[in-house]
């Protein structure tokens, strides 16, 4: 089985480490440019600072569902990805709702 990256080397971006990552279902044509938009849409806004809850993301600007989001919150934390640290906590007097926060030299942004 050939793996398939995710983000080759060749894709301009704004995020350190962002290279191939090996995916079982990841088709380049189908998936590459929605998921690496994405990505570059969600640290984009985390990268204006405070607590953003995923509704809050979207209304931001952040195309696709809560779970994509979710799921590209997730990568940016991985070594591979950035290794950025990023809080998250329980939105207070929103029961299930989930925020989260980019920290950037041991202060939340």
């Amino acid at each position: 089985m050939t793996e398939k990256s995710l983000f080759p080397q060749s894709m301009p971006s704004s995020t350190p480490g962002l290279r191939d990552i090996p995916g079982e279902t990841y088709d380049q044509e189908r998936d590459h440019a929605r998921l690496a938009s994405q990505h570059e849409q969600v640290l984009a806004v985390l990268r204006r600072g405070g607590w953003w809850t995923i509704p809050e993301m979207q209304a931001a600007g952040v195309k696709g569902a809560g779970t994509g989001i979710s799921a590209r919150i997730r990568g940016l934390r991985d070594e591979v990805l950035g290794g950025y640290k990023i809080e998250s906590r329980p939105r207070q007097g929103m029961a299930g709702t989930w925020e989260y926060c980019l920290i950037l030299e041991g202060r939340a942004e």
